[in-house]
C-alpha cells in the first residue's frame, strides 16, 4: 500500500488516452450536491445542476426528473418536460460518468491507498484532470480542490484522519497605503469525517 504522506508516483505509467479523458472538463457547474426548494411544493431535491445555454437545470436521479434551476436564490422553479432539454442533460450526465471513470482509473494507477484515490479524484475535479503537486502543512500533504472569491480549499489525510485546509482573506483591514504590506491570509486546518459537504469543491472562475 502506498504511503499516504508521499506524493503519488509520477513515474507510474498512465495511458495517454486515459489521461486525455481524465483531463476533460465536466459539464456540470458544481461538484457539490445542492438542495434547492421547489417554490410550489416546498420539496427538497438533491442533485447536480447543469448549464444549457443561458439556463441551468437540476437532475434528480431518485425520481429521474429535470427541474429548471435558479442559482439565485437557489431554487427550482418548474419541472421540465421538454424532451430535447432532458436528452441534453442526460448526455451531460453520461459524459460526466465517462470522465469520472477515467479519473478513477488514473487515481488507482497513481496510488493503491483508497483515501488518497478519493483525494486525487476531487483534486482532478478542480484541475480539470491534471494532478498537481501537493502543499504540505503540519506534516499533512494537501491537494487543492476549490477556489472561489475569497478562499482556496485543500484536503489531506494523515494517521487515519481526513483534514481540510482553508486559505482565506485576512480578518485584518486592508491598508489604505498601496505601498504598505498586505496582511497575511488566514489559514485554518480542521479534521473532518468526510470531505464532501465540509469543503468547497470546484472552481468559481471556470
Amino acid at each position: 500500500m502506498s504511503n499516504i504522506n508521499q506524493p503519488p508516483n509520477k513515474n507510474t505509467e498512465v495511458p495517454e488516452q486515459l489521461w486525455q479523458k481524465a483531463r476533460g472538463l465536466l459539464a456540470r457547474i458544481s461538484r457539490e450536491p445542492i438542495s434547492p426548494t421547489h417554490l410550489r411544493a416546498g420539496k427538497k431535491v438533491n442533485g447536480y445542476y447543469y448549464a444549457i445555454g443561458n439556463e441551468s437545470y437540476l437532475y434528480d436521479a431518485d425520481t429521474d426528473t429535470v427541474y429548471k434551476y435558479d442559482f439565485f436564490p437557489n431554487t427550482i422553479t418548474e419541472i421540465i418536460d421538454d424532451e430535447s432539454i432532458i436528452r441534453e442533460v442526460k448526455e451531460k450526465i453520461k459524459n460526466d460518468e465517462i470522465i469520472n471513470n477515467a479519473r478513477r482509473e488514473v487515481a488507482e494507477l497513481l496510488t493503491s491507498h483508497e483515501v488518497t484515490q478519493e483525494i486525487l479524484m476531487l483534486h482532478m475535479e478542480f484541475t480539470g484532470g491534471h494532478v498537481r503537486g501537493p502543499t504540505t502543512k503540519d506534516g499533512i500533504m494537501f491537494y487543492q480542490v476549490g477556489h472561489d472569491l475569497d478562499q482556496d480549499s485543500y484536503i489531506g489525510y494523515k494517521d487515519g484522519q481526513r483534514y481540510v485546509y482553508i486559505v482565506s482573506d485576512s480578518d485584518e483591514p486592508m491598508p489604505d497605503d498601496l505601498d504598505a504590506c498586505y496582511p497575511p491570509p488566514k489559514e485554518t486546518i480542521r479534521p473532518v469525517d468526510q470531505f464532501e459537504g465540509n469543503v468547497y469543491i470546484g472552481n468559481f472562475y471556470r
